[in-house]
Protein backbone atom coordinates (compact mmCIF):
# COMPACT_ATOMS: atom_id res chain seq x y z
CA UNK A 1 0.00 0.00 0.00
CA UNK A 2 1.39 3.39 -0.93
CA UNK A 3 1.43 6.53 1.17
CA UNK A 4 -1.61 8.01 -0.59
CA UNK A 5 -3.76 5.06 0.43
CA UNK A 6 -2.43 5.12 3.98
CA UNK A 7 -3.17 8.85 4.19
CA UNK A 8 -6.71 8.31 2.93
CA UNK A 9 -7.33 5.57 5.51
CA UNK A 10 -5.99 7.81 8.29
CA UNK A 11 -8.20 10.72 7.21
CA UNK A 12 -11.30 8.54 6.98
CA UNK A 13 -10.57 7.13 10.45
CA UNK A 14 -10.14 10.63 11.87
CA UNK A 15 -13.42 11.83 10.35
CA UNK A 16 -15.20 8.76 11.70
CA UNK A 17 -13.80 9.45 15.17
CA UNK A 18 -14.92 13.09 15.00
CA UNK A 19 -18.46 12.15 14.00
CA UNK A 20 -18.56 9.50 16.72
CA UNK A 21 -17.46 12.14 19.25
CA UNK A 22 -20.61 14.13 18.51
CA UNK A 23 -22.74 11.13 19.45
CA UNK A 24 -20.83 9.65 22.40
CA UNK A 25 -17.37 10.68 23.68
CA UNK A 26 -16.66 7.28 25.22
CA UNK A 27 -17.49 5.50 21.97
CA UNK A 28 -15.23 7.97 20.16
CA UNK A 29 -12.36 7.02 22.46
CA UNK A 30 -12.91 3.32 21.75
CA UNK A 31 -13.13 3.92 17.99
CA UNK A 32 -9.91 5.95 18.08
CA UNK A 33 -8.06 3.25 20.00
CA UNK A 34 -9.26 0.52 17.64
CA UNK A 35 -8.21 2.56 14.61
CA UNK A 36 -4.75 3.23 16.07
CA UNK A 37 -4.22 -0.43 16.98
CA UNK A 38 -5.26 -1.59 13.51
CA UNK A 39 -2.96 0.92 11.83
CA UNK A 40 0.01 -0.01 14.05
CA UNK A 41 -0.52 -3.73 13.44
CA UNK A 42 -0.76 -3.08 9.70
CA UNK A 43 2.49 -1.10 9.71
CA UNK A 44 4.34 -3.72 11.75
CA UNK A 45 3.34 -6.66 9.56
CA UNK A 46 5.87 -7.39 6.84
CA UNK A 47 4.56 -6.33 3.46
CA UNK A 48 4.71 -8.80 0.62
CA UNK A 49 6.32 -7.05 -2.31
CA UNK A 50 6.10 -9.02 -5.57
CA UNK A 51 8.54 -6.66 -7.27
CA UNK A 52 11.34 -7.82 -4.98
CA UNK A 53 10.90 -11.39 -6.22
CA UNK A 54 11.02 -10.24 -9.86
CA UNK A 55 14.17 -8.24 -9.24
CA UNK A 56 15.77 -11.19 -7.46
CA UNK A 57 14.91 -13.54 -10.34
CA UNK A 58 16.36 -11.08 -12.86
CA UNK A 59 19.57 -10.76 -10.85
CA UNK A 60 19.92 -14.54 -10.61
CA UNK A 61 19.37 -15.01 -14.35
CA UNK A 62 21.97 -12.30 -15.16
CA UNK A 63 24.44 -13.98 -12.85
CA UNK A 64 23.81 -17.35 -14.49
CA UNK A 65 24.42 -15.80 -17.93
CA UNK A 66 27.69 -14.23 -16.77
CA UNK A 67 28.87 -17.54 -15.34
CA UNK A 68 27.93 -19.33 -18.55
CA UNK A 69 29.92 -16.82 -20.63
CA UNK A 70 32.99 -17.18 -18.39
CA UNK A 71 32.93 -20.97 -18.55
CA UNK A 72 32.65 -21.01 -22.36
CA UNK A 73 35.95 -19.13 -22.75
Amino acid sequence: MNTNTETAIAVISAIFVLFTAMIDPQASFVVALVAIVIFVVYKLLPAKNPKKKEIKKAAVSKTKKKVAKKTKR
